[in-house]
């Protein structure tokens, strides 16, 4: 039996909470369709190989692998205002499984995953080609281990981050069976909570096919129309977490964050901005020590920085995309930083966060948050 700690259970819980407030939302929206007309199971399988993004990863790789994919999609809602500007997407679950190719060193992988696909042409209900966003849980069999597994240097904890984006196409063959097939690069890690956390990224071509679950066609009706959207939203985020500093330092230490967003709505669909961020990292306390620095001074754990920022939003749903520089730092090991997180608006301008902060290719700290914005008075119909 796995063992799920208590973050692991709460980062499930999430991203399902969100799935289900997404798909509930927009099915019992209008009751002018079916919600078994619009329900697809897809099956995939894989062949790839891990990329060895850092040097010391590449003595332990040395050959390709398969893998397999099964999903639950559920497409847009006909009337969806939203799903005609994202030439109506398919939302769902998926379940990735692989044994990789080393499996005494990096095992066994299983991945649960709620994911968007979009479609980057316009519908014509024959085929498409679509990008697709998926981002949950992960557990892998083999970890590093001081005494049994010192070759696996990329991950230190059983249960680690899903991160997938990728391209595919897709097209009828008959009704009700469609062929896909695409690429796409998988990211595995523990979001920093425990060393070593290189993480594992997979490149690998897919093809499957998929299945739909009712013959009734689906009738895309004339959609319902989207409400005038404000020039500009301002936000303010609280947001926290633990990581770890090096191997040889025991213990997690917390990390918070403030953040400021002042961003421009170009479209339903997307916005642009900049902002500032206030960071204390209690992880910073080891270094300041060799520096012979004071670690209980709470300006010497603080760190600033600005940013630019790029939301694509769906609905309630936000995801950001964000890389900054530190203006100010006591220890600056790297100059840039990024972040990569969804926000959900829940009600009276209150938002949910949950974001991945990077230095490059590596994982700084997983972000939780709490966040209140407001907008700007002029509001505008847009056509998209």
């Amino acid at each position: 039996m796995f063992r799920l700690k208590i973050s692991t259970v709460v980062c499930i819980i999430f991203w399902l909470i969100i799935l289900l407030l997404q798909v509930f939302g927009t099915v019992y929206a209008q009751n002018s369709d079916k919600f078994s007309d619009r329900l697809f199971v897809s099956a995939k399988t894989h062949y790839g190989f891990i990329l060895p993004h850092n040097k010391s990863m590449a003595f332990s790789i040395d050959r390709n692998f398969p893998g397999w994919e099964l999903a639950l999609n559920i497409s847009c809602r006909p009337a969806s205002g939203y799903g005609r500007l994202y030439n109506y997407p398919r939302t769902g679950i998926g379940f990735f499984s692989a044994v990789m190719h080393q499996n005494d060193v990096f095992g066994e992988v299983y991945a649960l995953y709620p994911f968007i696909n979009i479609p980057i042409n316009k519908k014509n209900y024959r085929s498409s080609i679509n990008y697709q966003i998926g981002f949950g849980f992960s557990y892998l069999t083999k970890i590093w281990d001081k005494e049994k597994n010192l070759k696996n240097i990329a991950i230190g904890t059983h249960e680690n981050i899903y991160f997938n984006f990728g391209l595919d196409g897709r097209t009828i063959l008959i009704q009700r069976l469609e062929a896909t097939g695409g690429i796409g690069i998988t990211h595995f890690s523990n979001g920093n909570i425990k060393k070593p956390n290189l993480g594992i990224n997979y490149i690998s071509a897919s093809a499957g096919l998929i299945y739909k679950i009712n013959s009734a066609p689906v009738l895309y009706t004339h959609p319902s129309l989207l409400p005038p959207l404000p020039d500009w939203k301002y936000s303010a985020v609280l947001a926290g977490g633990v990581r770890t500093y090096m191997m040889a330092y025991e213990g997690l230490y917390p990390s918070y964050s403030v953040s400021f967003d002042a961003v421009k709505n170009f479209s339903h669909k997307r916005n642009l901005g900049a902002g500032a961020d206030i960071f204390y990292n209690t992880s910073l306390g080891p270094y300041l020590d060799t520096l012979g620095l004071n670690r209980d001074q709470f300006t010497n754990l603080m760190q600033g920085g600005i940013h630019g920022t790029h939301g694509l939003m769906y609905n309630r749903l936000e995801m950001i995309i964000q890389l900054g520089v530190y203006v100010y730092a006591r220890h600056k090991d790297k100059p840039l930083y990024s972040r990569f997180g969804i926000r959900y608006s829940i009600a009276n301008r209150w938002l949910a966060s949950l974001a991945l902060k990077t230095h490059y290719a590596t994982a700084d700290v997983v972000e939780w948050g709490i966040g209140y914005s407001i907008a700007s008075r002029e509001k505008r119909t847009i056509e998209e």
